[in-house]
């Protein structure tokens, strides 16, 4: 599973499609997408990265929702 975190202004992750804002604080709200070729097709190179939560067996490490990495 993976999911597309912004990196310029305030952050924030890419949102389900059809939601109100383009981005949402919160990570567990997050659009999901199933393979990383998904997430790498829908992502702006410019200002996205792809998070790949398959590395993490348990809860996700606070560092990969605040940017710390």
């Amino acid at each position: 599973m993976f999911i597309l975190k912004r990196t310029d202004q305030k952050g924030g992750y890419v949102s389900p499609a059809g939601s109100k804002n383009s981005y949402v604080m919160n990570p567990s709200l997050a659009r999901r997408y199933r393979t990383l070729s998904e997430a790498e097709a829908d992502m702006c190179p410019l200002n996205e990265i792809v998070v790949d939560l398959n590395k993490y067996s348990g809860p996700v490490p606070a560092a990969i929702w605040h940017g710390d990495f």
